[in-house]
């Protein structure tokens, strides 16, 4: 194993082993997004996104395309206006579970 393998590799390790953490901060994102806290969808915006990107770097397709599921949420406007959030948190949160069923 090459000495770039070995370091991604060690970063994967230590991305799953901070993940039941990070979808906690995600958790309570949404939980700040449902009290309606300033910056609070901007806030889950990047926590998504950054989860999302980190997948991917790291080969995780399946955790990937779990959490870009929940962050095309965000992005195609359902938090916004006067929609109804709960369903879109719903959808949201349902994928956080999705990502810690695939950490196990």
């Amino acid at each position: 194993m090459t000495e770039y393998a070995e370091k991604v590799l060690q970063i994967r390790h230590r991305f799953l082993a901070n993940l039941e953490e990070r979808l906690g901060g995600i958790d309570a994102e949404i939980r700040r997004v449902e009290q309606g806290e300033p910056g609070a969808i901007a806030d889950l915006h990047l926590a998504l996104h950054d989860l999302t990107g980190n997948a991917a770097m790291l080969g995780l397709d399946d955790m990937t395309a779990e959490a870009r599921r929940g962050l095309a949420v965000l992005e195609s406007g359902r938090l916004e206006g006067e929609a109804d959030i709960s369903d879109a948190l719903g959808d949201i949160r349902a994928s956080v579970a999705r990502l810690l069923e695939l950490k196990n």
